[in-house]
């Protein structure tokens, strides 16, 4: 799956709360526009999909899908999925390579930049990128 970064701001805040109101921005700085990305892993969070991208700074972080324009729809045949349950505001589900969604915390691992888990991401990045390069 790849995508391409058509803006770097978006609102801080749910649209209902943008209708009523609340309109703060902010700006994504680790995405140029016209780059293209790799997506290495998607969430459902808050309503909303995020994916998870390796930005201009060299970090693993997610991003809100409508920064972006999909330009590649195919998703590698090895991710996984996981069903957390409904909460509100918070992460329902997760697609992936294999440690995001078995490893129970290498997910809030990799959010915190620990270095085992970024070990993990860069190794399965490298995987990702020969898949995406064909």
């Amino acid at each position: 799956m790849k995508v391409k970064c058509i803006k770097n701001k978006r609102y801080m805040f749910p649209r209902e709360s943008v209708m009523q109101g609340n309109t703060l921005t902010t700006t994504f700085k680790g995405l140029c526009i016209d780059d293209v990305y790799n997506v290495y892993g998607m969430c459902l969070s808050g309503g909303e999909i995020k994916y998870l991208l390796h930005d201009e700074y060299g970090y693993a972080k997610w991003y809100y899908a409508d920064l972006f324009e999909l330009i590649d729809h195919r998703l590698p045949s090895d991710w996984y999925h996981t069903f957390l349950g409904y909460r509100e505001n918070s992460v329902s589900n997760v697609w992936g390579y294999k440690e995001l969604i078995m490893h129970t915390n290498h997910f809030d691992d990799l959010v915190d930049l620990k270095e085992e888990a970024l070990e993990i991401f860069h190794l399965r990045k490298k995987q990702m990128d020969h898949m995406y390069d064909r």
